[in-house]
């Protein structure tokens, strides 16, 4: 069913004309859904790769998975993609010829508002030094191209759902602390007769 999506799009682009380009931002949700595939509600998804074939590849199977993916050719604007998009998860390829996948994890590590987004790398670069510095940069997960589907589903599944328990625990806790605290004080304000 994906080849096929994937083949009715590259048809559809093909009938537009050759002088039409490709959008530097790229929403799957529309597309799945002018192809009559099920639209996402799940993991937003954000991937950063040169190759806009490659990144409709992943998009298209992602979206498949009710997962709302946006495609960036572009690394330069990876601030700007995601204060638009706010995504759950970073997919990255090291490879990019304005900035690398390195560079962007680490720039990102550096705004507090990120600093938690779970980054994946997804590269040809097989080598366990391409790896360590992928984790150095302050990624979270490391996957070497090509992916068989079904894996890159699943770790892209899990390292998302992971961040949501962690940002739940972390806004459960904030709850419990500003709760006992106000215990505290109420507390105290009965000890003192007032």
């Amino acid at each position: 069913a994906l080849d096929e999506a994937l083949r009715l799009s590259e048809e559809a682009v093909a009938e537009a004309g050759s002088e039409s380009q490709v959008p530097a931002v790229y929403n799957e949700r529309d597309a799945i859904s002018a192809m009559g595939l099920p639209t996402a509600r799940g993991q937003s998804i954000v991937i950063v790769d040169d190759d806009p074939d490659f990144t409709r590849r992943v998009s298209l199977v992602l979206g498949y998975e009710d997962m709302l993916v946006f495609s960036f050719n572009d690394a330069r604007r990876i601030g700007e993609i995601l204060e638009i998009v706010q995504p759950d998860l970073l997919i990255l390829d090291l490879n990019m010829p304005d900035m690398d996948g390195f560079e962007v994890c680490k720039r990102i590590r550096l705004d507090h508002r990120w600093r938690q987004l779970p980054v994946v790398f997804l590269t040809a670069q097989t080598g366990w030094e391409a790896r360590v510095a992928a984790f150095d940069a302050g990624g979270d997960d490391y996957i070497p191209k090509p992916v068989v589907n079904q894996e890159l589903i699943a770790r892209i599944r899990v390292r998302a759902e992971k961040a949501k328990l962690q940002e739940q625990l972390a806004s459960n806790t904030t709850i419990n602390k500003l709760l006992w605290q106000a215990m505290y004080f109420v507390m105290l304000g009965k000890g003192s007769g007032k």
